[in-house]
C-alpha cells in the first residue's frame, strides 16, 4: 500500500509540473531473422513499442550495434563471443524476450585454395610436389620441396 500512495504522489506531481502524463508501453518480440547465423550477422527483430530502444541483448551479450529502425522494427549485429538463447529489447517501457532462440553457427574457416599454392621451381634440379586432399569436411594441402634426397621446404596445412 505504501508503495502504491508514493507511485500516485510521484505521477500527480510528475502531471502537475509537465501538463502531461508520459506513458511508455512495455515492448513486445513477435518473431526475428534470421533465426541462426555466425558473429557479425545482422539480425531483424520485429515486435511492438520499440522506440527509444536502449539495448538489444543475445542470450545475455549486448549487441555490437543495433538501430531502431521503427516502432516495430530493430536490427542488431550479434557480437564475439554471443553464444545461442533468446533476444532481449530493453526500452523505457521495459524489456521484452523473444519467445525462440537464437542459434550462433560457427564460421565456417576460410577453404583452402590450390591455385594460391607455391609452386616448386624444377629450376637448378630442385623439384616439388604439391598435394591436396579432401576428406569429409577436412581440408588437406602440403608442398615440398627438395634438390635430390635434400628436403629444404616442407609445409603442411589442415583445417577441420
Amino acid at each position: 500500500m505504501q508503495h502504491r500512495i508514493k507511485l500516485t504522489i510521484v505521477t500527480l506531481l510528475l502531471l502537475c509540473l509537465t501538463g502531461t502524463l508520459a506513458y511508455a508501453a512495455a515492448p513486445t518480440i513477435s518473431s526475428f531473422t534470421p533465426a541462426s547465423g555466425p558473429v557479425g550477422t545482422v539480425v531483424t527483430v520485429s515486435g511492438a513499442d520499440f522506440t527509444g530502444t536502449a539495448a538489444v541483448f543475445f542470450n545475455g551479450t549486448a549487441a555490437t550495434s543495433f538501430t531502431a529502425v521503427d516502432n516495430s522494427t530493430v536490427t542488431a549485429v550479434i557480437a564475439s563471443g554471443t553464444t545461442s538463447g533468446t533476444i532481449t529489447v530493453t526500452t523505457p517501457g521495459g524489456t521484452a524476450t523473444s519467445g525462440g532462440s537464437f542459434t550462433i553457427v560457427n564460421t565456417p574457416p576460410a577453404a583452402i585454395k590450390p591455385d594460391l599454392w607455391l609452386r616448386a621451381s624444377t629450376d637448378a634440379g630442385y623439384t616439388g610436389q604439391n598435394v591436396y586432399s579432401t576428406t569429409g569436411s577436412t581440408q588437406t594441402a602440403s608442398i615440398s620441396v627438395a634438390r635430390g634426397t635434400t628436403r629444404y621446404y616442407y609445409l603442411h596445412v589442415q583445417n577441420d
